[in-house]
């Protein structure tokens, strides 16, 4: 996989995981400490976040970071 289609699919899941605990872009940029709109981009495929951002994601939404990586291949 190349590193944009990394990010388009760890930006899916964040997406996913964000939308089944019903909340929004700017509460999750806001309880971590970011910028709303690194949110979207993220979501979009646009930002390959650090795994110290994915981490907080993944506290804030209560799920394992590994969640974020379900899809993404090297092959």
């Amino acid at each position: 996989m190349t590193n944009e289609e990394v990010a388009k699919k760890i930006g899916e899941n964040v997406k996913k995981y964000r939308k089944l605990r019903k909340y929004t872009q700017a509460r999750v940029a806001e309880e971590i400490g970011i910028n709303r709109s690194l949110i979207s981009k993220m979501e979009t495929g646009k930002y390959l976040p650090t795994v110290t951002v994915l981490l907080e994601i993944s506290r804030m939404l209560d799920i394992e970071l590994i969640c974020f990586f379900i899809g993404v291949s090297s092959l």
